[in-house]
Protein backbone atom coordinates (compact mmCIF):
# COMPACT_ATOMS: atom_id res chain seq x y z
CA UNK A 1 0.00 0.00 0.00
CA UNK A 2 1.10 3.65 -0.28
CA UNK A 3 0.15 7.10 0.50
CA UNK A 4 0.27 10.26 -1.69
CA UNK A 5 1.21 13.64 -0.23
CA UNK A 6 2.47 17.42 -0.73
CA UNK A 7 5.33 19.15 0.79
CA UNK A 8 5.26 23.18 1.21
CA UNK A 9 6.47 25.53 2.51
CA UNK A 10 5.44 29.69 2.60
CA UNK A 11 6.39 29.90 -1.49
CA UNK A 12 2.37 28.36 -0.99
CA UNK A 13 -1.24 29.49 0.52
CA UNK A 14 -1.46 29.09 4.45
CA UNK A 15 -4.41 27.05 3.37
CA UNK A 16 -3.06 24.85 0.97
CA UNK A 17 -2.72 22.10 3.24
CA UNK A 18 -6.63 22.08 3.56
CA UNK A 19 -7.63 22.60 0.11
CA UNK A 20 -5.91 19.62 -1.75
CA UNK A 21 -7.29 16.38 -1.19
CA UNK A 22 -4.42 13.96 -0.02
CA UNK A 23 -2.88 11.89 2.76
CA UNK A 24 -0.33 13.98 4.15
CA UNK A 25 1.31 16.88 4.08
CA UNK A 26 5.19 18.10 4.79
CA UNK A 27 5.53 21.42 6.05
CA UNK A 28 9.19 23.92 6.18
CA UNK A 29 9.22 24.74 9.62
CA UNK A 30 12.92 25.84 10.01
CA UNK A 31 16.20 27.12 8.27
CA UNK A 32 19.46 27.27 9.27
CA UNK A 33 19.67 28.56 12.40
CA UNK A 34 17.09 31.83 12.53
CA UNK A 35 14.74 31.06 10.12
CA UNK A 36 11.13 29.99 11.30
CA UNK A 37 8.17 30.06 8.45
CA UNK A 38 5.77 32.18 8.94
CA UNK A 39 3.01 30.29 7.55
CA UNK A 40 4.26 26.76 9.54
CA UNK A 41 1.65 26.75 11.88
CA UNK A 42 -1.86 27.85 9.99
CA UNK A 43 0.02 25.34 7.50
CA UNK A 44 0.15 22.94 10.23
CA UNK A 45 -3.37 23.53 11.65
CA UNK A 46 -5.04 23.78 8.21
CA UNK A 47 -3.95 20.10 7.81
CA UNK A 48 -4.87 19.00 10.61
CA UNK A 49 -8.36 20.28 10.56
CA UNK A 50 -8.61 18.58 6.95
CA UNK A 51 -7.91 14.93 8.63
CA UNK A 52 -4.24 14.88 7.43
CA UNK A 53 -0.58 13.30 8.57
CA UNK A 54 1.92 15.74 8.84
CA UNK A 55 5.19 16.00 8.83
CA UNK A 56 7.75 18.96 9.47
CA UNK A 57 11.33 19.89 7.79
CA UNK A 58 14.30 21.66 8.33
CA UNK A 59 16.00 23.01 5.53
CA UNK A 60 19.88 22.82 6.20
CA UNK A 61 21.97 25.67 5.87
CA UNK A 62 19.29 28.39 4.34
CA UNK A 63 21.88 30.81 3.50
CA UNK A 64 23.27 31.00 7.53
CA UNK A 65 26.58 30.72 8.70
CA UNK A 66 27.17 27.04 9.74
CA UNK A 67 27.17 27.13 13.94
CA UNK A 68 26.72 23.54 13.75
CA UNK A 69 24.57 20.67 13.45
CA UNK A 70 23.46 20.86 16.83
CA UNK A 71 22.70 24.19 16.60
CA UNK A 72 20.70 23.65 14.01
CA UNK A 73 19.00 20.76 15.53
CA UNK A 74 18.38 22.66 18.54
CA UNK A 75 17.10 25.88 16.39
CA UNK A 76 14.58 23.31 14.81
CA UNK A 77 13.07 21.45 17.88
CA UNK A 78 13.15 24.18 20.14
CA UNK A 79 10.53 25.82 17.47
CA UNK A 80 8.06 22.99 16.52
CA UNK A 81 7.82 21.60 20.08
CA UNK A 82 3.96 22.64 20.38
CA UNK A 83 3.44 20.65 17.37
CA UNK A 84 5.09 17.63 18.47
CA UNK A 85 1.44 16.31 20.19
CA UNK A 86 0.48 15.56 16.31
CA UNK A 87 3.19 13.26 16.11
CA UNK A 88 4.61 14.85 13.10
CA UNK A 89 7.60 13.32 10.61
CA UNK A 90 10.69 14.88 10.89
CA UNK A 91 12.80 15.97 8.16
CA UNK A 92 15.91 16.90 7.10
CA UNK A 93 16.19 18.95 4.17
CA UNK A 94 19.69 17.90 2.86
CA UNK A 95 20.51 20.03 -0.74
CA UNK A 96 21.66 23.61 -1.92
CA UNK A 97 24.51 25.35 0.47
CA UNK A 98 24.11 22.37 2.74
CA UNK A 99 26.34 19.92 0.65
CA UNK A 100 29.94 20.79 1.34
CA UNK A 101 29.11 20.12 5.01
CA UNK A 102 29.47 16.70 4.45
CA UNK A 103 27.30 14.06 5.64
CA UNK A 104 28.71 13.82 9.15
CA UNK A 105 27.31 17.06 9.46
CA UNK A 106 24.28 15.47 8.67
CA UNK A 107 24.55 12.41 10.62
CA UNK A 108 24.84 14.69 13.96
CA UNK A 109 21.87 16.77 13.51
CA UNK A 110 19.84 13.79 12.46
CA UNK A 111 21.07 12.16 15.99
CA UNK A 112 20.64 15.24 17.98
CA UNK A 113 16.75 15.54 16.88
CA UNK A 114 16.32 12.12 17.60
CA UNK A 115 17.99 12.53 20.90
CA UNK A 116 16.04 15.32 21.69
CA UNK A 117 12.44 14.08 20.63
CA UNK A 118 12.46 9.85 20.35
CA UNK A 119 11.66 10.70 16.60
CA UNK A 120 14.50 9.06 13.91
CA UNK A 121 14.01 11.90 11.23
CA UNK A 122 14.48 11.42 7.65
CA UNK A 123 16.26 12.91 5.13
CA UNK A 124 15.56 14.07 1.97
CA UNK A 125 18.47 14.33 -0.94
CA UNK A 126 18.19 13.92 -4.85
CA UNK A 127 19.15 10.78 -6.01
CA UNK A 128 22.18 12.10 -6.89
CA UNK A 129 23.70 13.20 -3.79
CA UNK A 130 22.80 9.71 -2.37
CA UNK A 131 26.06 8.44 -4.73
CA UNK A 132 28.28 11.36 -4.13
CA UNK A 133 28.89 10.57 0.10
CA UNK A 134 29.45 7.83 2.31
CA UNK A 135 26.04 7.62 3.95
CA UNK A 136 26.55 3.89 5.47
CA UNK A 137 26.93 5.52 8.88
CA UNK A 138 23.52 7.14 8.63
CA UNK A 139 21.67 3.96 6.98
CA UNK A 140 23.68 1.89 10.09
CA UNK A 141 21.79 3.90 12.53
CA UNK A 142 18.32 3.27 10.62
CA UNK A 143 17.83 7.05 9.73
CA UNK A 144 15.77 6.50 6.27
CA UNK A 145 15.38 8.01 2.72
CA UNK A 146 13.15 10.93 1.94
CA UNK A 147 14.75 10.43 -2.26
CA UNK A 148 13.90 13.59 -4.88
CA UNK A 149 14.16 12.14 -8.40
CA UNK A 150 12.15 13.50 -11.69
CA UNK A 151 11.85 11.77 -15.14
CA UNK A 152 9.97 14.71 -16.85
CA UNK A 153 8.90 18.01 -16.36
CA UNK A 154 5.50 16.71 -17.49
CA UNK A 155 2.25 17.74 -15.25
CA UNK A 156 1.47 15.16 -12.76
CA UNK A 157 -1.14 13.61 -10.27
CA UNK A 158 -1.22 11.41 -7.36
CA UNK A 159 -0.60 8.33 -9.25
CA UNK A 160 2.07 5.29 -9.07
CA UNK A 161 5.15 6.82 -11.03
CA UNK A 162 6.57 3.42 -11.22
CA UNK A 163 10.06 2.06 -9.57
CA UNK A 164 11.73 4.38 -6.77
CA UNK A 165 15.49 5.20 -7.89
CA UNK A 166 18.14 2.73 -6.63
CA UNK A 167 20.37 4.59 -3.75
CA UNK A 168 22.72 2.57 -1.19
CA UNK A 169 19.32 2.67 1.31
CA UNK A 170 18.14 -1.19 1.45
CA UNK A 171 14.74 0.74 0.31
CA UNK A 172 13.47 4.33 -0.25
CA UNK A 173 10.24 5.35 2.55
CA UNK A 174 9.61 8.16 0.43
CA UNK A 175 10.00 9.46 -3.14
CA UNK A 176 8.92 12.85 -4.32
CA UNK A 177 8.55 12.00 -7.76
CA UNK A 178 7.76 15.41 -9.47
CA UNK A 179 7.88 19.37 -8.75
CA UNK A 180 5.30 19.73 -11.45
CA UNK A 181 2.28 18.18 -10.31
CA UNK A 182 -1.32 19.70 -10.70
CA UNK A 183 -4.10 18.78 -8.14
CA UNK A 184 -7.68 20.20 -8.22
CA UNK A 185 -7.77 22.83 -5.28
CA UNK A 186 -4.31 25.04 -6.33
CA UNK A 187 -3.57 26.40 -9.81
CA UNK A 188 0.29 25.98 -9.75
CA UNK A 189 3.08 23.59 -9.55
CA UNK A 190 3.15 21.48 -6.65
CA UNK A 191 5.77 18.53 -5.72
CA UNK A 192 4.27 15.46 -5.04
CA UNK A 193 5.20 12.94 -3.11
CA UNK A 194 4.85 8.89 -2.54
CA UNK A 195 4.80 7.26 0.70
CA UNK A 196 5.95 3.58 0.09
CA UNK A 197 3.66 2.21 3.26
CA UNK A 198 0.68 2.07 4.78
CA UNK A 199 -0.91 3.99 7.85
CA UNK A 200 0.69 1.68 10.36
CA UNK A 201 3.93 2.28 8.55
CA UNK A 202 3.92 6.05 8.93
CA UNK A 203 3.32 5.93 12.35
CA UNK A 204 6.89 3.76 13.19
CA UNK A 205 8.71 7.22 11.75
CA UNK A 206 6.89 9.51 14.02
CA UNK A 207 7.62 7.41 17.14
CA UNK A 208 4.22 6.14 17.72
CA UNK A 209 0.55 6.06 17.43
CA UNK A 210 -0.74 8.97 15.51
CA UNK A 211 -4.03 8.47 17.09
CA UNK A 212 -2.56 9.02 20.67
CA UNK A 213 -1.44 12.82 20.74
CA UNK A 214 -0.53 12.63 24.56
CA UNK A 215 3.39 14.08 23.97
CA UNK A 216 5.84 11.54 25.19
CA UNK A 217 8.74 12.13 27.62
CA UNK A 218 11.73 13.29 25.61
CA UNK A 219 14.73 11.40 26.03
CA UNK A 220 17.51 12.82 28.43
CA UNK A 221 20.03 14.41 25.86
CA UNK A 222 23.57 13.75 26.99
CA UNK A 223 24.63 17.04 29.43
CA UNK A 224 26.92 19.16 27.61
CA UNK A 225 28.35 22.28 27.80
CA UNK A 226 29.76 25.13 25.87
CA UNK A 227 33.70 26.39 24.98
CA UNK A 228 34.58 29.17 23.13
CA UNK A 229 37.48 28.57 21.00
CA UNK A 230 40.71 31.05 21.86
CA UNK A 231 43.76 31.77 19.43
CA UNK A 232 46.07 28.93 19.47
CA UNK A 233 43.61 26.61 20.21
CA UNK A 234 43.31 22.86 18.15
CA UNK A 235 40.50 20.41 18.20
CA UNK A 236 42.82 18.10 19.79
CA UNK A 237 43.84 20.73 22.17
CA UNK A 238 40.61 21.38 23.44
CA UNK A 239 39.52 17.61 23.67
CA UNK A 240 42.18 16.59 25.74
CA UNK A 241 41.20 19.51 28.20
CA UNK A 242 37.87 17.99 28.56
CA UNK A 243 38.96 14.52 28.82
CA UNK A 244 37.74 13.20 25.55
CA UNK A 245 39.02 12.65 22.15
CA UNK A 246 39.07 15.39 18.45
CA UNK A 247 36.89 12.59 16.70
CA UNK A 248 33.62 12.80 19.39
CA UNK A 249 34.42 16.89 19.74
CA UNK A 250 34.57 16.68 15.83
CA UNK A 251 31.18 14.58 15.51
CA UNK A 252 29.21 15.65 18.21
CA UNK A 253 29.27 19.47 16.47
CA UNK A 254 29.16 18.19 13.17
CA UNK A 255 32.53 19.42 11.99
CA UNK A 256 33.74 17.64 8.49
CA UNK A 257 36.99 19.30 8.67
CA UNK A 258 38.21 19.08 12.34
CA UNK A 259 41.39 21.32 11.61
CA UNK A 260 38.84 24.26 10.55
CA UNK A 261 37.90 25.88 13.67
CA UNK A 262 38.21 29.60 14.78
CA UNK A 263 38.53 31.98 17.23
CA UNK A 264 35.19 33.33 18.70
CA UNK A 265 33.57 29.79 17.70
CA UNK A 266 31.39 27.57 19.99
CA UNK A 267 31.47 24.05 20.23
CA UNK A 268 29.64 21.94 22.32
CA UNK A 269 31.67 19.79 24.71
CA UNK A 270 30.80 16.97 27.31
CA UNK A 271 32.78 16.64 30.22
CA UNK A 272 34.14 18.68 32.71
CA UNK A 273 37.51 21.32 32.08
CA UNK A 274 40.71 19.73 33.37
CA UNK A 275 42.11 22.70 35.39
CA UNK A 276 44.58 24.72 32.90
CA UNK A 277 48.43 23.97 33.22
CA UNK A 278 49.51 27.48 34.41
CA UNK A 279 50.37 29.89 31.50
CA UNK A 280 53.96 31.24 30.59
CA UNK A 281 54.15 34.03 29.43
CA UNK A 282 57.06 36.51 27.65
CA UNK A 283 56.92 40.25 27.62
CA UNK A 284 58.53 41.67 24.41
CA UNK A 285 61.51 43.47 24.78
CA UNK A 286 62.73 46.22 22.40
CA UNK A 287 64.41 44.27 19.60
CA UNK A 288 63.04 41.42 20.00
CA UNK A 289 62.00 39.08 16.85
CA UNK A 290 59.27 36.27 17.07
CA UNK A 291 62.11 34.01 16.04
CA UNK A 292 64.69 35.45 18.87
CA UNK A 293 62.03 34.99 21.44
CA UNK A 294 61.26 31.24 19.70
CA UNK A 295 64.72 29.97 19.90
CA UNK A 296 65.35 31.24 23.44
CA UNK A 297 62.44 29.26 24.71
CA UNK A 298 63.03 25.91 22.42
CA UNK A 299 60.57 26.23 20.19
CA UNK A 300 59.62 28.09 16.45
CA UNK A 301 58.41 31.18 15.62
CA UNK A 302 55.62 29.04 13.61
CA UNK A 303 54.39 27.68 16.87
CA UNK A 304 54.19 31.15 18.46
CA UNK A 305 52.28 32.59 15.89
CA UNK A 306 49.60 30.14 16.02
CA UNK A 307 49.41 30.28 19.53
CA UNK A 308 48.89 33.91 19.91
CA UNK A 309 46.72 33.96 16.89
CA UNK A 310 49.66 36.31 15.06
CA UNK A 311 48.21 36.74 11.24
CA UNK A 312 51.58 38.47 10.97
CA UNK A 313 54.87 37.41 12.75
CA UNK A 314 56.73 40.15 11.86
CA UNK A 315 54.13 42.53 13.74
CA UNK A 316 55.12 42.39 17.76
CA UNK A 317 56.07 45.42 19.53
CA UNK A 318 57.75 45.72 22.85
CA UNK A 319 55.17 45.67 26.03
CA UNK A 320 53.27 43.03 24.04
CA UNK A 321 52.66 39.90 26.01
CA UNK A 322 53.54 36.65 24.27
CA UNK A 323 52.01 33.51 25.52
CA UNK A 324 54.98 30.50 25.58
CA UNK A 325 53.94 27.19 24.83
Amino acid sequence: MTLFGIDVSAWQPDEITRQINCDFAIIKATGGTGYVSASCNTQVAAAIASGKRIGLYHFAADGFADRGAVAEADHFVDSILGHLKHRPMLVLDWEADALPRGSAWAHAWLRRVHARTGVKPLIYMSASVTRQYDWHPVIADDFGLWVAAYYDAAPRGFANPGSAPRTPWPFVAMWQYTSSGRIAGYDGDLDLNVFYGDAAAWNKYTGGNATNVAKPKPKQAPATKTYTVAPGDTLSGIAERFGTTWQHLAKLNGLANPDLIHPGQVLTVTGGMKQAPATKTYTVAPGDTLSGIAERFGTTWQHLAKLNGLANPDLIHPGQVVRLP
